[in-house]
């Protein structure tokens, strides 16, 4: 599985292409923030930045499995179908955690530098926007599997827009600050757990998918 992981980073962040595409992307939304450190776009970034960044890993691997056929090749390897899956589940783990790590950073900054939330409030925007992210992930990766790159990234880009208009209705329609001052410690917790049973749930999809379709 180690192997696999490895080849899939290499096709993230080795192929020029994909690690531009991540150098300008994630810079471009740090840079916008910054620019403008809101309310506003701290709970944007903690909530977006996770999805785009924790389902990244599948996208350009898949690409570049499809351009090359790869899959054909990788199930004659010494390991099983559903090791090959769990270890794409796994690295996508990894860049969860990463994009958390980065969220944690961005919000120190919001809460000693330039005060726009206190740290309780940005901990559990930060703690939804993970559970969030790692639900996105779980519904995603199920579409990669089942229908391929073109289609799967259709459905990827809509279902970060319809969570980003979610988010610009609320915010519109409730407000931030009354947003902020909701206790949102128990939503938090029990969606991280549910968002785990999700993630290893499509995991498990995901191998079924796997293994008919080689």
């Amino acid at each position: 599985m180690k192997g696999i992981m490895l080849k899939d980073l290499y096709d993230n962040f080795y192929i020029k292409k994909n690690l531009l595409s991540y150098i300008f992307g994630v810079g471009f939304i740090l840079v916008c923030l910054v620019l403008s450190p809101t309310t506003y776009s701290f709970i944007l970034f903690a909530e977006l930045l996770p999805c785009i960044l924790g389902s990244a890993a599948l996208e350009s691997a898949t690409e570049q499995d499809e351009k090359a056929s790869f899959d054909r090749l990788q199930i004659s390897f010494p390991v099983t179908k559903g090791e090959i899956i769990l270890a794409k589940y796994l690295l996508a783990l990894f860049f969860h955690a990463a994009a958390n790590l980065i969220s944690v950073c961005f919000l120190l900054a919001h809460v000693y530098i330039w005060g726009t939330v206190t740290l309780a409030q940005g901990i559990q925007v930060c703690l939804l926007g993970a559970g969030i992210a790692l639900a996105f992930t779980a519904l995603s990766y199920v579409f990669f599997f089942l229908l391929g790159k073109k289609a799967a990234t259709v459905i990827y880009v809509i279902i970060a827009m319809v969570i980003a208009m979610v988010y610009g209705s609320a915010a519109s329609i409730y407000g931030l600050e009354e947003f902020l001052a909701l206790d949102k410690w128990m939503p938090a917790l029990i969606l991280i757990p549910a968002a785990f049973v999700l993630y290893g749930l499509s995991c498990l999809l995901s191998i079924q998918i796997y293994k008919r379709k080689y």
